[in-house]
């Protein structure tokens, strides 16, 4: 609905939006300064755009789910819990947890009693060989493909093949 401001109005009357949304006509001559200080604050709400439009970023989509991601880091988070299978591991033999994310290790570490609480996890795969990989264009099976035969090998490098036999995690 179109709202014209009342001083840009040439004529005595001029239609304006009620807060319900209808049309009411009001003239120059009626109006008390209340009304006309509302209809102010009408143009102006009716002219500024809200504040989730004028400062969106765009969407960033996953190529393989169309999951929405606000970052390019959110992004890349969800293709790597959601699309590829683990790329960290514990570092205390003969533990075999793995998982995405360092808070989850964080979390793990509790069933290491003593242990140093600044220990990271092990990579598993270079993560970001692999997302860059996606981003070139490469199809998320074959990035995750690579990624699955990477964790293989780490398997039979740690001795884990039978722990690790569910290559994803």
């Amino acid at each position: 609905m179109e709202y014209t401001h009342p001083a840009a109005a040439n004529s005595p009357s001029t239609d304006h939006p009620s807060p319900q949304g209808q049309v009411r006509r009001l003239s120059s001559e009626s109006a008390t300064s209340a009304d006309q200080y509302l209809i102010r604050v009408l143009y102006i709400l009716l002219q500024t755009p809200p504040v989730s439009e004028s400062t969106s970023r765009p969407s960033l989509l996953c190529s393989e789910c169309t999951r929405s991601c606000g970052r390019v880091q959110e992004l890349k988070r969800h293709m790597l819990s959601a699309h590829l299978p683990c790329c960290l591991h514990c570092p205390h033999s003969p533990c075999s947890w793995r998982g995405h994310r360092k808070e989850e290790f964080r979390v793990h570490l509790r069933v290491h009693p003593g242990s140093d609480p600044e220990v990271d996890p092990c990579p598993i795969y270079e993560t970001k060989m692999i997302l860059d990989w996606i981003k070139d264009g490469t199809p998320i099976e074959t990035a995750a493909g690579y990624a699955l035969g990477l964790v293989s090998e780490r398997a039979r490098e740690l001795g884990f093949v039978e722990e690790w036999a569910n290559l994803w995690g």
